[in-house]
């Protein structure tokens, strides 16, 4: 279904404008505290960020510009599916520098399956310049799946290291970060699972189902609470520790 509907493209666009609020507040972390973690947090969210705009960007262009025969849709579709792809590098990173430390011998499978995904974004990408049609996204469909795939089998790793880091340590503080930390990694993991059953519904023509809007809405709420766990921002911690009191 070509048709984009108002309230999905302001929606998306009240999405995007959270994410990037969220990538600027790690940004001036990063700024002052240059370490790696804070870093693929930020690449992470940047990448998030980005992907949540383009795709707010195609639906302005197919709501007003017309969606059926040029699919500005498809195009920020499988560009944000790029940006996601990349983010879950990032993740990786992450969880290796924060809770492994293993070096590449963990990371390298990761990446070069990600690198898989990658390839075929940027591969549809190059079809859809020589098409320019509706129907791309019907055509690639495969690469949802398996970005799906890779993201729930990376978040999903995320969340059990987290969990298991939080059991582990007695602190309120860091026992209440990494806990925010797994959240974060079943949120996002639930962004993709409501993807796919909104790619589902419409391959039944009925897209921008409410699992559209729960996919996005996660994304949000996962990114946030992923930036509280780590940077633990002053309020937060506060906040930990008067509860942690009483």
């Amino acid at each position: 279904m070509a048709e984009v509907p108002l309230s999905a493209i302001i929606f998306e666009t009240f999405i995007s404008v959270m994410l990037i609020t969220v990538f600027v507040l790690i940004l001036l972390k990063y700024i002052q505290r240059r370490k790696k973690p804070v870093l693929y947090l930020l690449l992470t969210f940047s990448s998030f960020s980005l992907a949540s705009l383009i795709s707010a960007i195609g639906r302005w262009l197919g709501y007003f510009l017309g969606n059926e025969t040029v699919g500005y849709t498809d195009l920020s579709n499988i560009s944000a599916f790029l940006l996601l792809a990349i983010s879950n590098c990032f993740v990786i990173a992450f969880v290796e520098t924060v809770f492994v430390n293993k070096g590449i011998d963990f990371a390298l499978p990761f990446l070069v399956i990600n690198g898989v995904a990658v390839g075929m974004s940027i591969e549809a990408i190059i079809y859809w310049f020589s098409k320019k049609e509706f129907g791309l996204l019907a055509d690639k469909f495969y690469i949802l799946v398996l970005l799906a795939i890779i993201s729930l089998v990376t978040y999903i790793i995320l969340t059990i290291y987290a969990f298991k880091e939080a059991k582990l340590n007695t602190d309120k503080l860091p026992r209440s970060g990494f806990n925010l930390i797994a959240t974060y990694g079943i949120s996002v993991s639930l962004l993709f699972i409501f993807f796919a059953l909104d790619s589902v519904m419409a391959s039944l023509g009925k897209g921008y189902s409410p699992f559209y809007y729960l996919g996005w809405t996660f994304a949000m709420i996962g990114v946030f609470l992923g930036y509280l766990g780590y940077i633990m921002p002053g309020w937060l911690k506060n906040f930990i520790l008067r509860k942690a009191h009483r």
